[in-house]
């Protein structure tokens, strides 16, 4: 079997991490078909932006955490993260209970995987937040909830301790430095470890020629089956599924045809088309070689999030998160970074992967308000009060200093 266009592992996100949660927990509600629209989308945006570069990303890592983030906004902030994580039209607690019921039920869908998620909001100490977002993160997301002195290097470190703590060390820090006008931190991790359902054998593992994308050729340890598998041969590409412990989550690999734009085929996908294949995979004896890899990935997703359409989240003086900030007077808060982590290795046993999100929001300084005359030369009314209890003590009605 030759090998003639690259193998990318930006193919095998959605199983991972994203369109597998509807055929794994059959949850078909809108808040997943949104999910899973938004996963081809922004899969599309890394495809432009880092085409000819390994990609592997988790979108369901992306939308949990802005989902996080899209319970504190309003307005016209809120229509435009709804248009770009696919949510229109669908109530915010539909949402949540969505997100609540994946990371309630993906982890238990087969005893012989292991997928672990995990949320946490770090807060600047002294910042006033609405209790009432504060407890929705928490409440649909367990969301593990932290003050901390922002300008001490041990928050930094504590941050991406629970990172690690999160994903097992394969992704051991998501940020380096806390600034002075950073006010939240919102972090999704995922972990996930699964055995192949058929294992490949590591005595059957050669080095065989891998064509690069570029045209150069070279030698890689390619792993062998020889077996009936789950098989569809499109019009333009071939495509395997590989099942993990008992065949509830699963890796779908394609492999477009040698003629075909590699480039072409990766934008044209749509979650239609990827369901429409799913369906007509089907058992066959065959033979399959598949590249074992490791790698590390990380983007910042400002720009891919602006194309589609979340622009107006980002901007200090339009940004609408009025449902976190508990005291407008503060002043305007707004996302200024959402950065994406991934690791992955497959190899004989199968795989195991790990996808850490963090969504920085800053704090745009309050207008300065305008100086204001007072001349108290007519009838006024004073009062003397405890400030503690709000007891009045005297209350008086002036109407002749004199």
């Amino acid at each position: 079997m030759k090998f003639h266009t690259i193998f990318s592992v930006g193919m095998i996100l959605v199983l991972l991490f994203g369109t597998a949660l509807s055929g794994g927990i059959r949850n078909q509600d809108a808040t997943m078909r949104g999910s899973n629209q938004f996963a081809f989308d922004v899969f599309e945006k890394f495809v432009d932006e880092d085409f000819g570069e390994n990609i592997f990303v988790s979108p369901l890592s992306i939308s949990m955490a802005l989902a996080m983030v899209y319970n504190g906004a309003e307005g016209d902030t809120k229509a435009a993260m709804a248009d770009a994580l696919a949510l229109e039209g669908i109530d915010i607690d539909e949402v949540n209970l969505a997100y609540r019921k994946i990371m309630t039920d993906l982890p238990k869908i087969d005893p012989r995987v292991t997928i672990e998620i995990a949320n946490s909001v770090w807060a600047r100490q002294g910042m006033i937040f609405k209790q009432e977002y504060l407890k929705r993160v928490r409440d649909f997301y367990s969301a593990e909830i932290t003050t901390l002195d922002f300008g001490a290097q041990t928050s930094v470190d504590r941050i991406n301790a629970w990172v690690g703590e999160k994903t097992h060390d394969k992704i051991d820090k998501i940020i380096t430095e806390l600034s002075p006008d950073d006010i939240m931190i919102l972090i999704n991790a995922i972990y996930f470890k699964g055995t192949w359902g058929m294992k490949f054998d590591p005595a059957e593992t050669q080095k065989r020629d891998f064509h690069r994308l570029d045209g150069s050729v070279i030698s890689h340890p390619l792993m062998h089956l020889d077996r009936k598998i789950n098989y569809y041969r499109g019009e333009d590409f071939q495509a395997v599924s590989l099942p993990y412990g008992e065949n509830k989550i699963s890796m779908l690999v394609l492999l477009p045809d040698e003629n075909v734009s590699y480039k072409d085929f990766l934008n044209r996908m749509t979650r239609d088309d990827w369901n429409t294949w799913i369906g007509r995979l089907h058992e066959r004896k065959g033979k399959l070689a598949l590249p074992k890899f490791t790698l590390e990935y990380e983007k910042n997703l400002n720009a891919i999030l602006k194309a589609l359409g979340m622009e107006v989240a980002f901007n200090p003086t339009q940004a609408d998160f009025s449902g976190m900030n508990g005291d407008p007077s503060q002043g305007r808060i707004f996302i200024s970074e959402v950065r994406h982590k991934t690791f992955v290795e497959v190899n004989e046993e199968g795989t195991e992967a790990a996808a850490v999100t963090s969504v920085r929001m800053k704090m745009a300084a309050a207008m300065p308000e305008e100086p204001f005359e007072m001349i108290v030369d007519r009838p006024f009314v004073i009062a003397i009060r405890d400030n503690e209890t709000g007891t009045m003590l005297f209350m008086g009605a002036i109407v002749n200093p004199a």
